[in-house]
């Protein structure tokens, strides 16, 4: 049975929609990396190296031998 041509430009329109949103999901993806996760990843990079610094200075204040 011959395929209807109006069927195939739909069957071949669908397929083109799906390509162009799999790439625009694709962008989305990596303007939300570059926008939020990098960030955010930053920031608690550098809020861990305070945390850090301030566990070691209180360590060494209760572990030292004179009030």
């Amino acid at each position: 049975m011959a395929e209807r041509p109006i069927m195939s430009m739909r069957r071949n329109a669908a397929r083109a929609l799906w390509r162009n949103r799999r790439g625009v999901v694709a962008a989305e993806y990596v303007f939300l990396v570059t926008f939020v996760a990098i960030p955010i990843i930053t920031g608690i990079g550098m809020g861990g190296l305070k945390l850090l610094g301030s566990y070691q200075t209180q360590k060494q204040l209760v572990l030292h031998p004179y009030p």
